[in-house]
């Protein structure tokens, strides 16, 4: 069974970096062929992550249009042409500062899909939705408002009270959600898991059944700490 490991460097890394990262992941030659491994990386990047057979390349975001004026933006079309095949939509990160309400993201999605790559669709309850009791409701309405219409997708559950904290769900969490968005599909769609994912806890979260994969941030910013859990497969 396929395990999807995500790198989202987010807006960290350099040129030099990235050449040193890539160079390095691309020559081993013992990584478990279960782990299908993406980079996502900042746009000026994606380039320099290009042309390696054992790893897919991402972006981060992308416009919620094709063309047209819309200063500062990177469209699905674009994207494609340089070689992507994945695009992150609906990053908490981008709900929260930038204002990505729900119909923004669909929209985002299917310009994704219109353009044969793959949306990794991010959802997640912020913290006094947590402690409330009401995730599922929150993630309910989040995913069905969210969804594209129809085509291949995957779904990132990011609790956002976990996103680069050091916090992670108890397993049995991570598993009830799993399967309670599972409930909500009515095609089966892969369910990856992301917030606080270490080398330390992808083991455990990746032995889940209901667990597809899973988005990395902090821990995806040197092979160090990467390749622990790629391995971890």
């Amino acid at each position: 069974m396929t395990k999807y490991i995500i790198a989202n460097w987010k807006m960290r890394m350099t040129k030099a970096g990235a050449k040193t990262f890539v160079q390095g992941l691309a020559a081993l030659r013992d990584l478990p062929k279960e782990a299908s491994t993406i980079l996502c990386p900042p746009f000026p990047l994606i380039e320099s992550c290009l042309g390696h057979p054992s790893f897919d390349v991402g972006a981060q975001t992308s416009g919620a249009f094709l063309q047209g004026p819309y200063t500062g933006e990177v469209s699905a079309s674009l994207l494609k042409e340089m070689g992507c095949k994945y695009v992150i939509v609906g990053h908490s990160e981008r709900r929260v500062h930038y204002g990505e309400t729900n119909g923004v993201v669909k929209q985002k999605a299917q310009k994704v899909l219109q353009e044969g790559m793959t949306p990794i669709l991010c959802i997640g309850e912020p913290l006094e939705i947590y402690k409330s009791g009401q995730a599922n409701t929150y993630l309910q309405q989040q995913l069905q408002e969210s969804l594209p219409e129809e085509g291949p997708l995957l779904i990132a559950y990011e609790p956002v009270w976990a996103i680069g904290t050091g916090e992670t769900p108890s397993l049995e969490t991570i598993e009830k959600t799993h399967y309670f968005l599972t409930s909500l599909l009515k095609t089966q769609t892969p369910i990856i898991y992301g917030g606080s994912v270490t080398g330390d806890n992808a083991k455990d979260i990746l032995g889940l059944p209901s667990v597809s994969g899973v988005l990395v941030g902090g821990a995806s910013l040197s092979l160090e700490t990467f390749l622990p859990i790629i391995r971890s497969v």
